[in-house]
């Protein structure tokens, strides 16, 4: 699961495969934080998209959130072949390295689980200005 980093715009997915660009945030002033992401096609369509509310937790939480739902979303569409960019790279390492703090151990485990079942995923950090799309959400 070591992802690999991506410099230059948005990539579609290898034919076959479908793209989740996922994005947590948090506003400043009352640590209020959401996650959104959207799923694609090989060919760029839009196939659908999420955001959720969270309540008050740090941004990595909404990283790890935002991750979480965009693989429940392909696993529930019975998708084979999943590509998650993220401009997050404390949550890609979390995930990679099992490391996180306490109140994200339950979420990295749900994580670790989806990602083991029966498809093939893969991890990409991006550079933020790659992640719009996903970042307006």
């Amino acid at each position: 699961m070591n992802p690999q980093t991506v410099t230059t715009g948005w990539k579609p997915p290898d034919e076959g495969w479908i793209k989740v660009n996922v994005d947590g945030a948090q506003n400043n002033i009352d640590r209020v934080s959401t996650c959104g992401g959207v799923l694609c096609s090989h060919q760029g369509t839009w196939i659908t998209g999420f955001t959720k509310f969270i309540g008050r937790c740090s941004v990595l939480e909404a990283e790890l959130w935002g991750i979480f739902i965009g693989l429940e979303v392909a696993w529930s569409m019975e998708c084979q072949h999943l590509v998650v960019d993220s401009d997050s790279a404390d949550a890609l390492k979390a995930i990679n390295q099992g490391i996180c703090r306490n109140g994200q151990i339950a979420l990295l485990s749900y994580i670790k689980g989806l990602c083991n079942r029966d498809w093939n995923v893969s991890f990409v950090q991006i550079v933020r200005r790659n992640n719009e799309v996903a970042d307006r959400l």
